[in-house]
């Protein structure tokens, strides 16, 4: 098995729900849910991949400023290899994904642990691919 490359993403809310969901779109068609989304990461994610506003606040989340600083930006698509979505750690609430984020830094790959919305942040930002571990979907009901 391998895995599967996210294609589309897409920002949802539940009445009710004080956080928001990301709907992911995969390759074969199908999508899987990260809840409990981080609401200035839920902008960010529909901003950077749909160009789509969900805030009327004019304040910069981080990732919107650093898309500001061209050296920033050009460090950061040069660095930025791939993040895979492959495993999930238990919580205080429950689990939660992981996402490794592959790094090239002084010609080396780094594998470093993120957050998988953040990492997907740091993808959309560089221009990384975001990829699922098939194995980690097969495990999980989806």
């Amino acid at each position: 098995m391998g895995r599967l490359k996210i294609i589309g993403y897409r920002v949802m809310v539940r009445p009710g729900d004080p956080l928001p969901f990301l709907k992911c779109f995969l390759e074969d068609g199908r999508s899987f849910n990260m809840s409990s989304i981080p609401v200035d990461a839920a902008i960010a994610i529909e901003r950077l991949a749909n160009g789509v506003e969900l805030s009327g606040d004019p304040r910069l989340s981080l990732p919107m400023i650093l898309m500001e600083i061209p050296s920033v930006e050009s460090d950061i698509r040069g660095s930025v290899k791939e993040v895979v979505i492959d495993d999930m750690l238990e919580s205080e609430g429950g689990y939660v994904y992981c996402a490794s984020v592959f790094l090239e830094i002084d010609g080396k790959i780094l594998k470093k642990l993120m957050v998988p919305s953040s990492a997907i942040i740091l993808a959309l930002l560089s221009g990384a691919d975001v990829y699922v571990d098939e194995n980690f979907l097969s495990s999980e009901s989806f």
